[in-house]
């Protein structure tokens, strides 16, 4: 499976602004695994950080899923822990002092998807 594994679904209404929610996991459009340092893991998992600042080399977009795995850059090994967040809102960068080509997405806990 690569990183952008695509959902079969057509649904209207996915970029509107009433947003998907955790529960909607079933219709959604794609799935982006990514490596994430312990150092903010950590608070993603305990619910302290619901927002991850990507490059928006994916073209990351409301509904998506972001299954973020542990990963210790100083060794190279990933430790086995994921977390899944549904995008409910993607602030797009050169603006508010956010680089260009950059993208602060905010995520609302879900399900591990299969």
């Amino acid at each position: 499976m690569n990183d952008d594994t695509a959902f079969s679904s057509h649904e209207p209404g996915l970029n509107s602004p009433s947003a998907p929610r955790a529960n909607d996991v079933k219709r959604l459009r794609r799935v982006h695994r990514v490596k994430t340092w312990p150092e903010f893991f950590e608070p993603a998992l305990l619910g302290y950080k619901p927002f991850e600042v990507r490059l928006n080399d994916r073209g990351y977009e409301v509904g998506d899923v972001l299954v973020r795995e542990e990963f210790d850059p100083v060794n190279g090994t990933h430790s086995g822990r994921r977390i899944a967040g549904v995008v409910v809102y993607v602030l797009k960068g050169g603006q508010f002092g956010i680089e260009p080509g950059y993208v602060v997405m905010t995520l609302d806990p879900c399900p591990l998807p299969d």
